[in-house]
């Protein structure tokens, strides 16, 4: 297959991939290094198309979720990456990167409203026929050879997205009246509250979109969302569209910081950011909630239909709970799984609670007999009366006024047999579990212990065929209403309809194609649309793999594996800000890491594997941990067999009982981490011996620094050194704070040679023009202003000219033009001296890029010329002015420089 039969013509040039995503090919042969645009972001994005996108063009709408943006670059080396937008839009969007640890400093910015003369007199792809053009209302367009090839906002209407989606819930859901009471229900695991028709959120389920379709929820009409949590995968995808429709939303967050930042980014939304713990907040205009003492479990209260103030706790973990279960509530509700940890602190309340269905299979083994179970997928709204009596006409408008008169009066036989038939024949599965709810009410009522008795012997008799398990078995649809009266809580159910899906609603995965036509609004454009992002994305996998079988793309394997680590740690709705943090530093230390490739060889690398051998010795050991979990368990277990320790058992015990294996596994951790530290021990004290120029040791030296120059002496010139240095000084090396970072001159490096106890002979170079240290002689108003008034910018391809004639110079070999911005293997040390072109000479200090040392010579070098040209500009004399040519030229170094020169010249003919 060759690119012609994948790109036929210019429309195919775009691929549209996702909902936000759109891929733009601007290559022609497959020896184009970079060919494709990026705009949006897809979170499936192919890890092998990342290395062939160069330019990423953030527009002020930012299609796509900003949030994924970490799973579309290279997360340890952007370098090559090109970002193009707006000044604050692009500076919100990087500086929101930072909230996943991702430091994007090492990009190239593309400031449309700064460089639009040099971006409208280049091709935004370096590629003559193709011309980016940024419009004030937030559109970006594409133009192919003087012909628009892409046009984002053109495509955004008459497709769908993100926005449309949320629009399309909208008016699915806003004639939904299940949610004008006051409740809650629990969505993919997690709490949604209601109160007359407005929502509190205990997070984001992670399709959300899918989950407010479910059950009816009105995205405009939420209110607030609880965020303890630093993972915003989901929360950024909703901020996009309360951004694009500037709705209100209140944040409840203690990430203060981050909030800020998404605050930013998100300008145009109304958004509130408060303090989630140990504050109460009134998260609808009926709703209390309060974060019990940072525990991340929640007080609620509102007033329900009867006007009577409903207040219990939803727990969300087990912490503290001895305590908060001492606080006054009208019941609690408790998953299943926090409920196993603490049922036997529970027995010491006298508050009811509902025990609440989650992914733990032991639910299905409670007894309705001693606990009251609620499930998910279920709407509960809450009411409480005040009065027996006005509970009492609450169960007679649900249950017949016969049934409830026969339960009171037990003594007639005709009373009995009436609530035998009930059961047993005449009534439906509802009426009967609602029956169960009235029966247990009066028992707790009851003052009469002969009707208690015969209430309870009923109980015994049908509660368990008649439990709410029962209808969830059945697979019957219902809501339910929780009743708290005299300090007691008891449900009643309602069926309902399960045809309660919006009819136009578009899942918002594509391939996810409809099969009922008639199930959906705009079936057959929704249809077109998928069949084209699944033909689009099959297209460009095609092309991308002639990419892969060239030869010249580097392999992603790394890349892939430190991205799939990412997503699954953001599968976790609640994640911590340390869990950041460890992912951040799990890539830093990954042997197979694309971070810096010069940091595979080395003494500082050497560490960071130590470290991160040690970090997996201690903390990986699942097995142990699991076992340290279980170890009273199995302690009893010993003694019950009548098997005794000895001294040397016991102290071996943590590891040689959980499992032989996991003690070797153990052992030879230790032992490998231990090997590691002797090592790195022995390997320093080499390096440092072959430092201090112990005669012995200087062939380790020069192994260990591969072609690092570790003495300030003319030996750097050494003809037999084929290696490139890198862009980066080692810190680990020792310096001299005297002349770290400056440039010398010729009596201060011969006095360096004479000491020095290496006599090989060096070229003569050229008597070097005393300056001071170059980034410090780009500083003060005058060189600003000058940089500001002639737009001067460095390329990448002139800094890479330059720093290879440094390179050559310095006996180095040059770099390649796949090995710029720090790519190569090999390090340069402080106190090393490297002679610049015009015959300056700089002495690496802790921490120098040679890639920067070049860019601010050629910016420094670009001052110079332009203060030159300004001055013979203002030359009134007739006579060519020399020594002004003679200064512009020798700063000189582009061709447009010297084309410049070249007119002015002219003037003097």
């Amino acid at each position: 297959m060759k690119i012609s039969d994948i790109i036929q013509k210019d429309s195919d040039r775009v691929f549209v991939t996702d909902f936000g995503c759109f891929i733009i090919f601007t290559g022609n042969t497959l020896d184009d290094s970079q060919p494709f645009i990026r705009i949006g972001n897809w979170m499936d994005m192919p890890v092998e198309l990342i290395p062939l996108v160069e330019n990423i063009i953030i527009t002020d709408d930012m299609p796509g979720n900003p949030a994924q943006e970490q799973f579309n670059i290279d997360i340890n080396t952007q370098s090559s990456n090109r970002y193009i937008g707006s000044h604050y839009t692009l500076k919100r969007f990087l500086d929101f990167q930072k909230i996943f640890g991702l430091d994007l400093k090492n990009v190239t910015i593309v400031d449309v409203e700064k460089d639009i003369p040099e971006i409208s007199s280049r091709s935004l792809s370096d590629r003559e026929s193709f011309i980016g053009i940024f419009y004030r209302d937030g559109n970006f367009k594409i133009s192919h050879n003087k012909k628009d090839l892409f046009d984002l906002q053109k495509l955004l209407e008459k497709t769908y997205n993100t926005n449309r989606v949320h629009d399309d819930l909208y008016e699915n859901t806003k004639s939904n009246r299940a949610h004008f009471g006051s409740g809650f229900t629990i969505a993919d695991s997690l709490p949604v509250f209601f109160d007359q028709g407005s929502y509190f959120l205990y997070m984001l389920p992670q399709n959300y979109q899918q989950v407010f379709d479910q059950y009816g929820i009105n995205p405009r009409k939420i209110s607030a969302i609880a965020h303890p949590s630093a993972n915003y995968l989901n929360l950024t995808a909703f901020l996009r569209w309360i951004n694009h429709s500037s709705s209100k939303l209140t944040i409840l967050s203690d990430d203060k910081p981050q909030m800020n930042i998404i605050k930013k980014l998100f300008s145009r939304a109304n958004l509130t950011c408060s303090s989630f713990s140990m504050s109460k907040t009134e998260v609808t205009p009926g709703m209390i909630v309060n974060e019990i003492n940072g525990s991340g479990n929640l007080e609620v209260t509102f007033k329900s239909e009867t006007s009577q103030t409903v207040n219990f706790l939803y727990f969300n973990n087990s912490t503290d709970i001895d305590k908060i279960i001492k606080q006054t509530a009208d019941f609690f509700v408790i998953p299943y799984s926090v409920f196993e940890c603490c049922n036997l602190v529970l027995k010491s309340t006298k508050t009811p609670y509902f025990i609440l269905e989650d992914s733990n299979p032991n639910f299905s083994k409670l007894s309705s007999l001693t606990h009251s179970a609620l499930f998910k997928d279920v709407n509960y709204q809450v009411i409480k009366y005040e009065s027996s009596n006005d509970c009492l006409d609450f169960f007679n408008s649900i249950i017949s006024n016969d049934i409830v008169n026969a339960l009171m009066n037990p003594d007639n036989p005709d009373n009995n047999k009436m609530i035998n038939d009930f059961f047993e024949n005449e009534s439906s599965p509802f009426d009967r579990t609602n029956c169960i709810s009235l029966i247990k009410y009066l028992i707790h009522i009851s003052t009469n212990r002969k009707i208690s008795s015969y209430l309870k012997k009923l109980i015994q008799n049908y509660a368990v065929q008649n439990s709410v398990h029962n209808l969830k078995a059945m697979d019957i649809a219902f809501s339910s209403k929780i009743i708290a009266a005299d300090e007691g809580v008891f449900t009643v159910y309602t069926p309902i309809s399960r045809s309660n899906r919006p009819k136009n609603y578009i899942p918002m995965v594509p391939v996810q194609i409809p099969t009922d036509e008639s199930s959906y609004k705009n079936s057959i454009e929704y249809r077109d649309y998928a069949a084209k992002i699944e033909n689009d994305r099959k297209r460009l996998h095609a092309l991308v793999q002639l990419y892969l079988g060239n030869g010249k793309t580097k392999p992603v394997r790394s890349l892939k594996k430190a991205i799939n680590e990412r997503k699954e740690i953001y599968k976790q709705n609640i994640l911590s800000r340390e869990d950041i943090n460890k992912l951040h530093i799990n890539q830093i230390f990954d042997d197979n890491s694309q971070t810096d490739v010069s940091k595979t060889k080395g003494i500082k690398p050497l560490f960071a594997k130590i470290i991160r051998k040690i970090k997996t010795a201690v903390f990986n050991n699942q097995r142990y941990n699991k076992y340290v979990q279980n170890k009273n368990e199995y302690a009893a277990h010993r003694e019950l067999k009548g098997h005794h320790s000895s001294l040397i058992q016991r102290v071996i015990h943590p590891f040689w009982y959980s499992s032989p294996i996991i003690f070797f596994r153990s052992l030879n951790r230790i032992l490998t981490a231990f090997l590691i530290i002797v090592l790195v021990i022995v390997l320093f004290s080499l390096y440092w011996k072959a430092y201090q120029k112990k005669p012995f040791f200087d062939t380790i030296a020069e192994l260990i620094s591969r072609g690092s120059k570790t003495t300030a002496s003319e030996n750097i010139t050494s003809s037999q050194n084929n290696e490139s240095f890198d862009t980066l000084a080692d810190s680990s090396s020792t310096n001299d704070p005297e002349k770290n970072g400056t440039l010398i001159t010729d009596s201060d490096h011969n006095t360096e040679a004479a000491n020095s106890e290496d006599n090989t002979e060096t070229e003569p170079v050229t008597p070097p023009t005393e300056i001071s240290d170059l980034e410090e002689r780009l500083e003060g108003n005058d060189n600003e202003e000058i940089i500001e008034k002639f737009k001067i910018k460095i390329t990448d391809t002139e800094i890479l000219y330059y720093l290879n004639e440094i390179a050559v110079i310095n006996g180095y070999r040059p770099l390649g033009p796949d090995e710029v911005k720090g790519k190569n293997p090999h390090w340069i040390f402080p106190n090393s001296i490297f002679t610049l072109p015009d015959g300056e000479r700089f002495i690496v200090r802790d921490g120098d890029s040679m890639w920067k040392i070049a860019e601010l010579k050629l910016t420094k070098m670009s001052i110079e010329f332009h203060k030159a040209v300004e001055s013979i500009k203002s030359f009134t004399g007739t006579e060519r002015p020399d020594e002004l040519f003679e200064k512009a030229y020798k700063h000189s170094f582009s061709d447009a420089q010297k084309n410049i020169l070249k007119l002015l010249e002219d003037r003097f003919k």
